[in-house]
């Protein structure tokens, strides 16, 4: 008949969250409170707050039931709530919806009543199209070996050389070795250049130019040490896009049809998920759900205008 809720009350408070605008409002799971009776009740979710140096708080119960929530779990609800005088406001949320009785029952008693639910294949399609994107490195190439002068060098072709040594230790590496030891250092930049490129002319296919420059790095010949100076390259990466299985959810006010938030639920795979929480101005909140008792909101660092070919810093530009 129904689920232990857990899922619902984590999609809620990610709404109320993103509603937070007030720095004194605490937003608690599964908040055990004393009663009139000196006994502890579990409150789903409970929001504090303060307005004009009044605290106010609000219960929220959160059902995840098959079925329409029925009148008997509205009047359980009100009969907890009036038994801990510090509540100020009710609100009963349901995945399917509240039997008729239970809607009576609510606007008799107060209770706010408000419906989260799924909507059937995504009808509205609110939000843009969701595509994850895998960085996939195909190899290096080198492009130029630069090497201190020496009168031997005419006659050496670099490609043939096979072994490189360090005056550090005895390791010794290949070419493509000491290109790929040195990317390892800077990657992040090398991926992050690949990702702006892709920003900029949407292609899959990249090579990102860069040059290393080995210390201490040399290879032999005729008994002669000759140390390289710099390696000019290019790391050649790939992205792919996959299309991320999601559901949109609604969260609305039973009583006047208003939607507060949607939410769209995405599946990354490999244990990944994140929700994307959209308020009632269109603005757009991430969240790393993969961990339930670590959920993480994600910010907007930069956006890219293809326009002018530059990035804005989203949280200083954009903070209304």
């Amino acid at each position: 008949m129904k689920n232990n809720g857990k899922n619902l009350e984590q999609l809620i408070r990610l709404v109320e969250e993103v509603y937070q605008s007030n720095p004194e409002t605490k937003i608690y799971s599964n908040y055990k409170i004393e009663n009139t009776a000196g006994n502890k009740r579990e409150i789903d979710l409970f929001i504090t707050s303060f307005i004009n140096n009044f605290e106010i708080s609000i219960a929220v119960e959160c059902k995840e039931y098959k079925n329409k929530v029925s009148v008997d779990k509205i009047e359980a609800f009100k009969t907890k709530c009036d038994r801990i005088p510090a509540i100020n406001k009710k609100i009963f949320v349901s995945e399917n919806g509240f039997q008729k009785d239970a809607i009576d029952c609510a606007k008799t008693f107060g209770i706010e009543l408000y419906t989260f639910s799924y909507l059937k294949d995504n009808v509205r399609k609110i939000l843009l199209p969701i595509q994850q994107i895998k960085p996939v490195f195909k190899g290096f190439e080198v492009l130029l070996v630069t090497c201190e002068e020496n009168p031997y060098l005419e006659d050496i072709s670099i490609s043939s050389i096979q072994e490189y040594f360090s005056i550090y230790d005895k390791e010794i590496f290949s070419l493509y070795r000491l290109v790929e030891t040195a990317a390892k250092q800077n990657w992040s930049d090398i991926s992050g250049m690949a990702f702006y490129h892709w920003m900029k002319n949407k292609t899959a296919h990249h090579k990102i130019h860069f040059f290393i420059k080995p210390q201490g790095i040399y290879f032999q010949h005729k008994q002669e040490k000759i140390f390289v100076i710099e390696i000019e390259c290019n790391a050649i990466i790939d992205f792919e896009f996959i299309d991320v299985p999601s559901k949109e959810m609604e969260y609305k006010n039973f009583s006047d049809n208003t939607t507060k938030a949607n939410i769209l639920n995405l599946d990354l795979g490999e244990n990944l998920s994140s929700k994307i929480v959209v308020d009632n101005k269109n603005h757009l909140h991430f969240f790393d759900t993969s961990n339930e008792k670590q959920v993480k909101k994600l910010d907007i660092l930069y956006s890219y205008d293809p326009k002018t070919d530059t990035f804005t810093n989203y949280n200083q530009n954009n903070k209304d």
